[in-house]
């Protein structure tokens, strides 16, 4: 049997003795993390069951004290306004979005975060609207519409939705330039809108048509097949009615994606405001244009822009090289340097004056002389 000597066997005892202690500290380990698994599984069993008591007592109130809310009925005069197809399709979204809402008020604090507000809110624009009973007011709390806004000192009234960002949130400086003209002389240089069919592409808040009913012209207002969007451009279309007919022209609003043909007109005049910006575009709403000029080969499209930033320069006016190439005319006709709009600095924090520099070409079906 080997024999240590007195050194070699202290130093035998130590290891034993610290390895031993590795061993209780390492059982000691695994003891705490059970017991904070046990303590957490326990935090989360506890939270589930309050939530679910919460929810269940929240159900029993409802059932109790107030039947279930329906969804939203569809206001009276949309379908007139947009089309019965697309107001099928947002009475659908409207249901859905209502249903998320009802189903988000389950949990503590969510529906103020959404928007929600107090029952004696009805959301009423600052003008007496023509029908305050037929549920647009609900409608536009839904869509997260803003109040009527009158623009400028003008008699325009324009909705805006924050519900479709990129679409109808913001009046830009192209929709402003082409609307203070119209305004101004019934006519964007010498294209008489009185008695035109005037088809607006990217409507947005939809400025430049509801000036262009003050001329006189039958439009349609589009733009992509967006809740809010398109519920703003109705909304809008309805305060026109009484201009509308006083002027002898009307204003309905349809969802339009580029690419495709928009309703039959034929149509004499097609404003493109600020809708040139994303070059990745460009032959869907080229596409969207050769519609109208194989249906009225003399319209006229009347494109407004301002240069956002966002793609190169170049790119963007690379949309009338791609014109050129399908066989269209193309005439500049004006470059205007405007302010930036109230609209634009309270989205975009705006500091670049081009993107309030408008740029106005005209695009025809076949070749074209620049206006005086």
């Amino acid at each position: 049997m080997a024999s240590f000597s007195p050194v070699e066997q202290a130093r035998l005892e130590k290891d034993q003795a610290a390895e031993e202690l590795l061993t209780v500290l390492a059982a000691k380990h695994d003891l705490e993390e059970r017991e904070r698994e046990r303590q957490l599984a326990t935090q989360r069993s506890d939270s589930a069951s309050r939530l679910a008591q919460r929810r269940a007592s929240r159900q029993a109130q409802r059932a109790t004290a107030a039947p279930a809310k329906p969804a939203p009925r569809l206001p009276r005069g949309l379908a007139d306004v947009v089309g019965s197809d697309d107001a099928a399709w947002l009475a659908a979204e409207a249901a859905l979005l209502a249903a998320k809402l009802e189903a988000y008020d389950d949990v503590d604090g969510l529906d103020a975060l959404l928007g929600g507000s107090s029952d004696d809110d009805d959301g009423a624009p600052a003008a007496a609207a023509p029908e305050p009973d037929d549920d647009w007011a609900e409608w536009a709390k839904l869509f997260d519409l803003s109040d009527a806004r009158a623009w400028e000192r003008t008699p325009l009234v324009y909705h805006s939705s924050q519900h479709a960002s990129g679409h109808g949130d913001v009046v830009w400086a192209a929709g402003e330039y082409c609307a203070a003209r119209i305004l101004a002389h019934g006519a964007l240089f010498d294209v008489d809108l009185g008695g035109a069919r005037v088809l607006e592409l990217g409507a947005g808040c939809g400025l430049p048509s509801l000036a262009a009913v003050r001329a006189g012209a039958d439009v349609l207002a589009t733009d992509n097949r967006t809740p809010g969007a398109i519920f703003a451009l109705a909304a809008s279309a309805r305060w026109s009615l009484a201009a509308a007919r006083d002027h002898g022209g009307s204003l309905q609003a349809r969802g339009l994606a580029w690419g495709e043909a928009p309703p039959p007109g034929p149509y004499d005049v097609v404003l493109v405001c600020d809708c040139i910006y994303d070059p990745a575009s460009h032959e869907a709403l080229l596409a969207t244009l050769d519609a109208v000029f194989d249906e009225n080969a003399d319209a006229t499209a009347v494109v407004a822009f301002a240069l956002h930033g966002n793609a190169a320069d170049a790119a963007v006016f690379g949309f009338f090289d791609a014109a050129r190439a399908r066989g269209r005319g193309v005439a500049k006709v004006d470059e205007q340097q405007l302010r930036v709009t109230e609209s634009m600095r309270d989205v975009c924090q705006v500091r670049d004056a081009k993107r309030s520099l408008v740029h106005v070409y005209f695009l025809t079906a076949a070749s074209l002389e620049a206006p005086d």
